[in-house]
């Protein structure tokens, strides 16, 4: 979710995951990631793989990685959150996202301290009742910095 460029999604399909799709709201980005995919010829079965439109209500997921926006934005960006710091986007995505989890289902999520607390998923996802494991910490450009692996309650 939230593709961008592609470029986490080719990373996926570079390191062996068999099937990746890509999912966006902003036309720009989805155009970006379906040139980027266009270049990667060598994967020639990532076009099939790879679709970069509506997901279907009955299709789940393993891993959904959510490259969320967390800085705060006003309205003129193209790409960001909106002036609440993604507080809203990573709260609507994981209420919406745990239909498309399977039974294992993982939602993979970063986050910057350089951004205010209330935005952290992991608060997030545990306020909806999610488990939350921090899968990485790591302190670089004057900020912490984290990965996390989302979960609903087994």
């Amino acid at each position: 979710m939230g593709c961008g460029s592609g470029y986490l999604a080719l990373m996926m399909k570079s390191h062996g995951v068999s099937e990746v799709w890509a999912a966006d709201i902003h036309g720009p980005a989805v155009e970006c990631a379906r040139k980027n995919v266009a270049q990667k010829s060598r994967w020639t079965d990532l076009g099939r793989a790879k679709r970069l439109v509506a997901i279907s209500p009955d299709v789940k997921f393993d891993l959904i990685m959510f490259n969320q926006p967390f800085g705060p934005g006003d309205d003129r960006q193209v790409c960001g959150c909106g002036m609440d710091g993604g507080f809203t986007i990573t709260r609507r995505f994981l209420l919406e996202a745990s239909a498309h989890l399977s039974g294992e289902g993982v939602v993979m999520m970063a986050f910057s301290d350089r951004e205010d607390p209330e935005h952290d998923p992991k608060q997030v996802a545990k306020d909806l009742g999610y488990e939350v494991t921090t899968l990485l910490h790591a302190f670089y450009n004057g900020a912490n910095n984290f990965l996390y692996a989302i979960r609903l309650p087994q």
